[in-house]
């Protein structure tokens, strides 16, 4: 393929010229509005999951997340910026936490569980939705009923795709009996209080484990919520299928 390339002229004291490949600006460019787009996916997924923290604690009759301004979908008030980045490096992150009083819950142990449960289960629910989306565009775009174009089918596959994996990994690994992870909270109200400390004495030394791990090779979170993604994705496109 032949190479485009322009001539720019910049204003300097001996009239230097610069020749610039016009393809490899194009390139820099399109990997930028990917990597910008991985960002948005990214601050969707913590917003819809911190949300539905703030929201459950609420109706559970905590007003502490009221008071903290978190009963709402504005991203800036859910995301954390460190766990945005650490979301678009490696397909997990984490968002800023509700702050809450379980003492003012009308029923304290379900009220922990359900607030607990809730979070990941606001994320499948998304993964849900988006698996459906993503089916009907792929199944039109191969009919040849939808016609995107180029740049524009890649982004908003991209989007999608993100939106999913990132709603996925973020609720499976929220599981993890761990603190500050959402299974924290749920395996702590089901175990005894005199138990708890013997199972969770070395969590910080866990959690640091993981966080490096995940860090380090992405590709065994992906391993973990892979089954579960392609039976709500396969799940997905034969029920659209038969619709369409």
């Amino acid at each position: 393929m032949r190479v485009r390339k322009i001539l720019i002229l910049f204003v300097l004291p001996a009239g230097w010229q610069m020749e610039v490949d016009v393809d490899f600006l194009l390139k820099i460019g399109n990997g930028l509005a990917l990597l910008g787009i991985s960002f948005i996916a990214g601050i969707i997924v913590v917003a819809v999951h911190e949300s539905a923290h703030a929201f459950t604690s609420w109706k559970m009759g905590d007003n502490l997340p009221r008071f903290g301004r978190r009963l709402s979908l504005n991203p800036l008030r859910h995301v954390d910026f460190v766990g945005l980045l650490f979301m678009v490096q490696t397909g997990f992150g984490w968002g800023k936490p509700v702050q809450t009083s379980p003492k003012n819950y009308k029923d304290k142990k379900k009220g922990i569980i359900l607030n607990g449960i809730s979070g990941p289960l606001a994320n499948i629910l998304l993964a849900t939705l988006i698996a459906f989306i993503l089916a009907f565009v792929e199944i039109r775009v191969e009919q040849g009923k939808l016609l995107l174009g180029g740049y524009t089918e890649i982004y908003l596959l991209t989007f999608l795709k993100d939106l999913f994996i990132f709603s996925l990994n973020l609720a499976l690994v929220s599981l993890i009996p761990m603190k500050p992870f959402d299974g924290f909270m749920i395996w702590g109200g089901l175990i005894p209080p005199k138990n708890q400390f013997k199972i969770f004495q070395f969590q910080g030394i866990m959690l640091a484990v993981f966080l490096l791990v995940i860090l380090i090779a992405p590709e065994i979170l992906t391993s973990i919520t892979r089954p579960l993604g392609g039976l709500i994705e396969l799940s997905a496109r034969g029920i659209v299928s038969l619709m369409i």
